[in-house]
Parts: structure tokens; sequence; C-alpha cells
């Protein structure tokens, strides 16, 4: 039978000084036992995937070491910089550690009891070694990398331009056509003309410099909550503001049509809002440009007597489509006909088009004399309402929000693309995300 400590210290008469180095000496036998029986328990646990332990214990040395060191790292770059007058202090900074093996997270018990082995006790003097070397690892990082710089916009984004392709540009155009800067569409990876046109729209209403290029400072901006949305006013200039011009003197208003937004602009704005029941402000926002080009749209007073066109740019080029009123053939022949065209918002041909520009242009030229109608026009529209999708036919129209196409059938839709920047066939719409969560209803004119 095995003898146990206590059954020594029974039979052998000792001095106080003997059984005091024979008391420590079984302290440290049976913590290093216990130790040993935790190894074990983890050991057999990870064979069986239930790897399960309780850290040992850290002396209030230990611990209280490796905060001060973390809170010396962090707070001496920082203030050193705030007593230099340095403001870049107020920006955002992040704290870089460098790789270390020991910072690892592995699946390794051997790493949870440093200075214990197969073979021997736990040596009482780990304690201090370890202090030690938490300390050595902690202050051994390189100041540089533990000083990050201020989170700049030129280190945040890519700056991207015309012709460019990147899946972020998509997320570039969703912003775009939120503050209405371009129409609702199917989002892209191409940064094309329309998106380029969109971009100096919005820098030209933020007050950034005018260069149509997604630079850092200008996404910065576009993904504030400071951004504004897109409105035309006095002092304007581009082909959104003769877009306009051209479609206040179809309505009979006094302005010419010079791409600049001056006073005459601004008085021709405020004399048809106040024709049509508008806020006078002389300003083109979203609500002013959806009557503008509906044909609900009231034009001057001298023009009430005589028949007014609906609108759209005229043109003198031969169609190459054969007109057959109430043919839904001819009617998708002529939008057909236009696949590849510039997108432009505003225009109804006969080169140039948005969304409803070339439904109005094709029904028209295939000899259908229906009159101009936004998306939220036909989708608001007395012609036969579809409700599902499943349910279109060939010539229908498409109403999403804030868009509109014609079905070709089998999942294919011609349409003016914002995005595309060009007339464009498009195709699975059933299982497209775009088209699927933003329908609304289909209507059919013929």
């Amino acid at each position: 039978m095995k003898k146990s400590v206590f059954n020594i210290f029974r039979k052998t008469k000792a001095t106080p000084s003997e059984n005091a180095g024979r008391i420590k000496k079984k302290r440290i036998y049976n913590a290093a036992a216990n130790v040993g029986r935790q190894y074990k328990e983890a050991d057999s646990k990870k064979r069986f995937g239930l790897l399960h332990f309780t850290m040992p214990k850290v002396s209030k040395k230990v611990l209280t070491s490796v905060i001060a060191v973390a809170i010396v790292a962090v707070m001496v770059p920082v203030i050193f910089a705030t007593a230099s007058g340095n403001n870049e202090v107020a920006k955002i900074t992040e704290i870089k550690l460098q790789p270390s093996a020991s910072t690892d997270i592995q699946d390794d018990t051997s790493g949870l009891f440093e200075g214990v082995n197969n073979t021997g006790p736990l040596d009482p003097t780990t304690d201090g070694e370890l202090t030690s070397e938490l300390t050595d690892t902690t202050t051994q990082a390189d100041p540089q990398s533990t000083v990050v710089a201020a989170l700049d916009p030129a280190s945040l984004y890519t700056t991207f331009s015309s012709g460019m392709e990147d899946p972020f540009i998509a997320m570039i155009q969703g912003r775009l056509m939120k503050l209405d800067y371009m129409e609702p569409d199917e989002p892209t990876n191409l940064y094309g003309p329309v998106t380029t046109l969109g971009i100096q729209y919005f820098q030209r209403k933020n007050g950034l410099p005018v260069d149509g290029i997604a630079g850092p400072g200008t996404q910065a901006l576009l993904f504030s909550e400071e951004a504004k949305f897109y409105t035309v006013s006095e002092g304007a200039e581009g082909d959104d503001v003769s877009s306009i011009q051209d479609r206040l003197k179809d309505l009979g208003y006094s302005v010419g049509v010079t791409s600049y937004f001056g006073t005459d602009t601004t008085k021709a704005v405020a004399y048809f809002q106040r024709m049509n029941g508008l806020t006078d402000d002389g300003n083109v926002g979203s609500e002013t440009r959806e009557m503008l080009y509906s044909s609900d749209a009231e034009p001057a007073e001298r023009r009430r007597s005589s028949s007014s066109s609906s609108g759209g740019s005229g043109g003198s080029s031969a169609p190459d489509h054969v007109a057959n009123p109430g043919s839904v053939e001819a009617f998708i022949s002529a939008a057909l006909a236009q696949r590849g065209d510039p997108y432009v918002r505003g225009g109804k041909g006969p080169d140039r088009f948005d969304c409803s520009g070339l439904v109005y242009y094709a029904l028209n030229a295939s000899g259908n004399s229906i009159g101009y109608m936004t998306s939220g026009g036909w989708a608001s529209s007395g012609y036969t309402r579809i409700s599902n999708m499943g349910d279109l036919r060939r010539g229908d129209i498409i109403c999403v929000s804030g868009h509109v196409g014609i079905y070709l059938g089998d999942g294919t839709a011609v349409h003016a693309s914002s995005s595309n920047g060009a007339v464009v066939v498009s195709s699975n719409i059933f299982i497209s995300n775009y088209w699927t969560s933003n329908w609304i209803c289909g209507r059919r004119p013929l």
C-alpha cells in the first residue's frame, strides 16, 4: 500500500522547519497533479471534439502589467499628436498589432499550459517568466504600425471614370438613382455615359468640381447624409437644362434653348408651375419634371386655343419600320429599330430616348396616336391591367417602379436603360431581382 504524505508525517518526527519544507513540497506536488489532470482531461475531450477547459488563473501582477502596456500603446501616440496640435487626432484610428504566433487562436492544448510538460510538475518560477514574456511581446510592436493613418476618403474609395467596369459601380448607380440623378433602372457594373452625366449633375448640385469622375471626395459626399437630391435651378448648365427648355418651348412657354438656366428659364419654369398648380419657385425638382414631361402638362395660355404637341424633339430621318395602327408587331419593330440609340433623360426620339420616351415614340411611329406618359402615368393609366408578370403578352408595357419597358415575349424586354446608357434588350426578366422586386403591373395598349 502506497504511503501518503500524511502517513510520513505521522511516523517521522521532524523539526518545525523540516515540517514547513515538506508542506511546501506537498503544495507544489498537488498543484502539479491538478494541472496534469486538467491537461489529460482536455486532451481526452479534444480527441472527441469536445475541447473545453478552464483557463489557468493569471496573477494580479501579470494582469496589471498587460493592461498597463496596452493603455500606454494606445494613449501615448494620441497624447503626443494632441500636444503637437495635429487635428488628425479627431479622425478615427485603429490599432494594428504585429502578427505573432502567440496571438493566433489554435486548437492545441499545448498553448494552454505553458511551463507544463508530460514529465514534470509546474515550475513555481514560471509566474515571473510569464510576466516578462508578455511584457516583451507587447512592447516589441513597431510604433509605426501601431499608429494608423486617419480614415480619409482616398483610403476608402477607388476612383472610377467613363468606360470602367467594377461591381461597386452598381452601388454608385443605385445611390444616384435614389437621389434622382439617374432614372430608376437595373444597376450595372459599367461606368457609362449616363453614369458620368449623373455624377456631373451630382457634382454640380453639391458644389464639387464638375468632371464626371467619381473620385474619393465625390463618393464620400454621395454616400453621406449631406448629399442633396437632384434639382435644376438658376445658374445650372448642361444637357438636362436643354431638355427642360426644349419641352417648355414645345408647350408654348417663352424660352430659348441655350443649355444655360438663366433668368428667362427661371421665369418660364415659374410660369409653367403656376399653370399646373405647382409651387412657383422656378426650380425643376422631381414633381415639376414629372408634370413637365407628362401628357397632362398644361401649355402656356396662348397655346390653349391650338393643339399642342405632347413633346419630344422631332426629326426628319426616314423611319426603318412601317406604320400599322393597332399592330403589335409594328409597334415592337419601331422600338427595336432604336436599339443602341443613346439614353437621354427626357428624350423622345428620333435618335435619343428615355424609357417612357421610347414607348411614346414607338407607339406613334407605328401609327398609334397615344399621348406621352411617364412611367407613373403608364402604371396608373386606363389601359387593360396585367397584375401577374406571367400573364404578359408581346407588346405589353411593363411598369416597374420609376421605369417602363416593352415586353417582347420569352422573358425579354426592350427599354431605354439609364444604367446601360442606351436602348437595350434585357432577358430573363422573370427571374431578375430588379424587374420582379420593382414590378407594379403591365398595361396592354394594343
